[in-house]
């Protein structure tokens, strides 16, 4: 058996019977799993499959379930941004508007410092030129509309 896959029955275990911080039959229910199953994951008599680790994350809201996995790599766990309630679109694109005057004044404080590499300067030029075309998208489509 690998060692993760120990790790995350020893996380499973930790979580849903010593000390139990979640209820192991109401998450079975949310994940959409026999309680027998989810056990069985737990005793290590069936192998966890990797679907299941955002369920058990929706079903109980605790992040070790993401963690787990991605503790071990160089990315990290955000929350999605999601556009406050409220506010409209027009808003929205203002904000975005600012947002790249603020990364344009930026970008050139860091040029003038030389805190960009060239192998930067071409990132970034690249993801200008991605949001460029996204952007021209955007006009075509409100052009449409209009």
């Amino acid at each position: 058996m690998p060692i993760k896959h120990l790790g995350y029955q020893n996380l499973l275990y930790r979580k849903f019977v010593s000390p139990g911080e979640h209820d192991a039959k109401r998450a079975a229910q949310a994940i959409g799993e026999s309680l027998s199953s989810l056990y069985n994951y737990i005793e290590g008599i069936s192998y966890c499959p990797p679907d299941i680790i955002s369920r058990l994350y929706n079903a109980t809201k605790d992040t070790e379930f993401l963690s787990f996995i991605v503790d071990d790599t160089d990315q990290a766990l955000t929350e999605r941004r999601q556009r406050p309630p409220g506010k409209s679109v027009l808003e929205e694109a203002l904000d975005v508007a600012a947002a790249i005057g603020g990364l344009v004044h930026a970008t050139k404080g860091a040029l003038d410092d030389g805190r960009i590499s060239e192998a930067d300067r071409t990132k970034i030029l690249r993801a200008i030129e991605k949001g460029h075309n996204e952007l021209e998208d955007l006009k075509s489509v409100i052009r449409k509309v209009s």
